[in-house]
């Protein structure tokens, strides 16, 4: 019998900001977080870092983060709400983030990339998400997981609608949250990022404006701190493949129980958007939170409170 997700832990937003903060290696209750390293992953070959939590016999979760952001971003406390409620959780750092490995990604060619940018021609990324896409999916392979539910937070849903339709075996059940079917777009001169707009100053403010007007920058630090562990080509690299990402009209074949979360104050991945793609996978659902796009940081609670309610209510057979 799977326990109340919802009740297992709750903690209010202060509880996110402690809980995104943990150390690499250990939580804030000082439990190991025992990770561990992927090797030759996918088709890429590249190595990925993950952390299992949880008890081994347990239906696994797979929970896949944004941009630059690391398998620690995700709440301690969402993690024993997952694994106090009978799921093992799995997480890890997307390639050239954290400890995973780096794709040295070549250094492009500034002057013409602006150039084709500006005029608005194609840009090449070094990888795309599909890549992405397949080192998920070498990450299942590796730790022997033929089927699981698939949590993706904003770039992450964008890589689990991919893994959905390329790979639909593997997908038990599908939340979205703060995603798009579509082009996201982060950032309106990407070409530019590294050189002559430092990389640092682009990223706090992309954090920075995912929130409503007058957050509290207790909520948002937590990001901000993080951001000279990014790497300028990386997310250059990364927001190009994103801006260039379309699955529209495709996701009418998905077929898995699917839950899109959405903030009513998020003007990049919108309500709009989210009502798009629910119109496109029979059955979904798409909750509203009074959020922009972090609602994990912004309202913790009830983010698990739907998270689990959405579980809880899969059929046996998911």
């Amino acid at each position: 019998m799977k326990k109340d997700l919802v009740t297992n832990n709750l903690k209010s937003a202060e509880g996110y900001v402690q809980g995104f903060v943990a150390e690499r290696g250990m939580t804030h209750d000082g439990e190991a977080n025992h990770e561990s390293v992927a090797r030759r992953v996918g088709p890429a070959g590249i190595d990925i870092v993950y952390v299992r939590s949880g008890d081994p016999g347990a239906p696994v979760v797979l929970l896949i983060m944004g941009l630059g952001m690391q398998l620690i971003a995700w709440p301690d406390a969402l993690i024993r709400a997952l694994t106090g409620a009978g799921y093992r959780v799995i997480r890890f750092d997307n390639r050239d983030i954290g400890l995973s490995q780096k794709t040295n990604a070549r250094v492009p060619n500034l002057a013409l990339l602006t150039i084709r940018y500006r005029l608005g021609m194609a840009t090449h990324a070094d990888y795309i998400l599909r890549d992405m896409v397949e080192d998920a999916r070498g990450v299942l392979d590796a730790l022997d997981i033929a089927r699981c539910h698939v949590i993706g937070v904003s770039m992450g849903g964008m890589i689990l609608q991919r893994l959905a339709l390329d790979h639909p075996e593997r997908v038990r059940a599908l939340v979205l949250v703060s995603t798009t079917d579509g082009a996201m777009i982060l950032d309106k001169d990407i070409a530019t990022i590294g050189a002559p707009r430092d990389y640092r100053e682009v990223s706090k403010n992309m954090i920075v404006e995912s929130f409503p007007a007058g957050t509290q920058a207790k909520l948002y630090q937590p990001l901000l701190e993080r951001i000279p562990t990014w790497n300028g080509t990386v997310i250059r690299e990364a927001l190009t493949s994103m801006s260039q990402f379309q699955v529209h009209g495709q996701l009418t074949r998905i077929q898995v129980p699917t839950l899109i979360m959405v903030g009513v104050k998020d003007d990049v991945a919108t309500p709009a958007i989210a009502k798009g793609i629910q119109a496109q996978i029979a059955g979904s659902q798409v909750v509203e939170f009074q959020t922009g796009h972090f609602m994990m940081a912004e309202d913790p609670d009830r983010f698990r409170t739907v998270l689990g309610d959405f579980l809880k209510g899969l059929p046996p057979s998911q």
